[in-house]
């Protein structure tokens, strides 16, 4: 799984970027505007930057703290083995129903294989699937034999597992 904080955290902050450039770009375009077009083109695209950089940035920024707290659940539940919602709502702060939304949230976005929602906390459901090994040559998914495991793409092999 990719880290989906890392994602919206580098957007949030490419969409903070123009937001910031925006406002030497209105400075000097409303300074000089009757000077040539020029100062038009760059006062309006100093606006536009500033609108889409403040509505986009706010708007990413939360989703940074809702992804954020989602994960922080996620690995109480995964390093702890906490599952029953009157702890994990009391270690997080959060009425039974926004812990509910929460683990709805999480379990939906599958980051809690193997676990689902219960009457009174999550259950494990199974185990969790481990990820495949892959081959080091050609990153092809590789398959058990007698020796060990073989790249059925490349034909690579290893003793080792």
């Amino acid at each position: 799984m990719k880290n989906p904080k890392q994602r919206i955290l580098r957007a949030a902050i490419a969409f903070s970027i123009p937001a910031v450039a925006g406002i030497p770009c209105v400075a000097f375009g409303a300074a000089n505007l009757g000077e040539a077009t020029v100062w038009l083109i760059l006062l309006g695209a100093g606006i536009a930057a500033i609108v889409l950089g403040c509505l986009g940035a706010s708007a990413l920024w939360f989703r940074y703290a809702v992804v954020k707290r989602r994960l922080e659940i996620r690995d109480v539940v995964l390093t702890t083995g906490v599952s029953d919602y009157r702890t994990l709502s009391r270690t997080f702060r959060l009425r039974k129903n926004a812990l509910l939304k929460e683990l709805r949230a999480i379990v939906r976005a599958e980051w809690l294989p193997g676990w689902m929602l219960g009457e009174k906390g999550l259950i494990r459901t199974a185990q969790p699937v481990p990820e495949p090994i892959r081959c080091p040559a050609c990153g092809g998914i590789v398959v058990q034999n007698d020796r060990g495991w073989v790249c059925p793409y490349c034909g690579t092999d290893s003793e080792e597992k």
